[in-house]
């Protein structure tokens, strides 16, 4: 990590990789990728100039060596370039009954997936209201100050990002000892505290969270709850929203979009409409940035950002460290290491299928083909590339290790 210069009073730190000139930069960033930890663990905080920041992982109970990191040494070992590898994956710990040699031959191979996002997850834990000796801060913090009765999780996210997949892995996966032991194993998922969403809802931006509750989260006390907050590739996000936009309305045909400015770079504006009011961007690609920036640089809470990607092919290891995070635990946990993987609940179809409205086509093997692969642009015009390189926020890509099309 290479401290590159100071701005006001915050540094603004470089962890490298060339993804664009995004204008709006992630303060005091600090990121881990020792390739002895299971997982590439990132805080977020204010740092004072000359202040070193001691970063680590968050330990897995058992200290066992991570799971993806075995993953990328085994495929070496296996036939078919690793394909096999994962089919392994897909089978063995996911449940997957029936692959078609059609289906297998469009998967990839475990070096494709390590080559596009890594061998383990990477989580942004954050909390700009204090100084971190090291990434524990946050799941001490929140742990210290929340009760076990009251300790409960919610997802939140930008439409289209992984928050049913998310949410569903966690009810069936995760739980607050505590709170079973109180209300009793037969209770619902929200009573062993895994919430459908954070109490302000989860697409709403984090700048309502005071201001706005849903409605059948008005009770809710809000620092009680952690948010887990889903991100996704940008480009691909933008695909996504092209095909159902949700409450988001912006000029654009499906010949041309994502539209985000026109030849002359003049933004092409869109508006959102929220549970908590409507809100106006430059571009859908500043809702973006504007968005998670909500949490990166103004949430004054515990919180934790995962990629969507990684609950597609690092599902367990992401997971648990959420679920410990939050002082809960695995159903599964109370067997050994690679048992405890093979009975982790996975959602096969699609996690969107019981929420309505929904694109509904992409399930579990599908998602491993579909997301193992550059994102296709070749329809997008070089404006829309150019300016998604522009506006696009660098040190945020850099964090999810998010790479962008050069221009040609």
């Amino acid at each position: 990590v290479l401290c590159r210069r100071l701005v006001g009073c915050r540094w603004i730190l470089d962890v490298g990789g060339d993804h664009g000139g995004g204008q709006s930069k992630l303060c005091s960033l600090l990121i881990l990728t020792s390739t002895n930890t299971a997982t590439a663990a990132i805080n977020v905080n204010h740092i004072h100039p000359g202040q070193l920041i001691n970063v680590d992982r968050i330990p897995p109970k058992n200290d066992e060596e991570s799971h993806s990191h075995r993953h990328s040494e085994q495929q070496q070992q296996q036939p078919d370039n690793g394909r096999a590898h994962v089919v392994r994956i897909l089978q063995d710990e996911a449940g997957v009954s029936s692959l078609t040699p059609e289906l297998v031959a469009q998967l990839p191979t475990w070096q494709q997936v390590v080559d596009t996002y890594g061998s383990r997850p990477r989580l942004l834990f954050g909390n700009n209201d204090n100084r971190h000796d090291n990434n524990n801060t946050v799941c001490r913090q929140f742990q210290q100050t929340v009760p076990p009765l009251r300790r409960m999780v919610g997802a939140a996210g930008m439409f289209s990002t992984g928050t049913n997949l998310v949410t569903s892995l966690l009810k069936n996966n995760c739980q607050i000892p505590e709170r079973v032991q109180f209300y009793g194993v037969n209770a619902t998922k929200e009573q062993h505290g895994m919430r459908w969403q954070v109490p302000w809802g989860k697409h709403t931006q984090q700048q309502y969270r005071n201001a706005h509750s849903t409605q059948l989260a008005k009770d809710i006390r809000k620092d009680d709850l952690l948010p887990i907050v889903t991100i996704r590739h940008p480009l691909y996000w933008m695909k996504s929203m092209c095909k159902n936009p949700y409450t988001a309305r912006w000029k654009h045909t499906k010949a041309n979009c994502p539209n985000l400015a026109d030849d002359d770079k003049n933004w092409n504006n869109l508006t959102v409409k929220y549970g908590a009011g409507t809100q106006d961007y430059a571009s859908l690609a500043h809702l973006y940035n504007d968005w998670y920036h909500g949490y990166t640089q103004h949430a004054s809470y515990p919180w934790i950002m995962i990629r969507m990607e990684d609950l597609i092919f690092h599902t367990y290891d992401t997971i648990h460290q959420v679920c410990e995070c939050a002082g809960g635990q695995l159903v599964s946990d109370n067997n050994s290491n690679e048992t405890a993987r093979r009975q982790l609940q996975y959602p096969l179809d699609s996690a969107k299928a019981d929420s309505p409205g929904h694109d509904t086509s992409t399930g579990l093997v599908q998602a491993w083909i579909k997301y193992s692969r550059a994102p296709d642009v070749s329809s997008w015009t070089r404006t829309d590339i150019q300016a998604a390189r522009e506006i696009l926020d660098a040190d945020l890509l850099d964090v999810f290790g998010y790479q962008l099309p050069t221009m040609t």
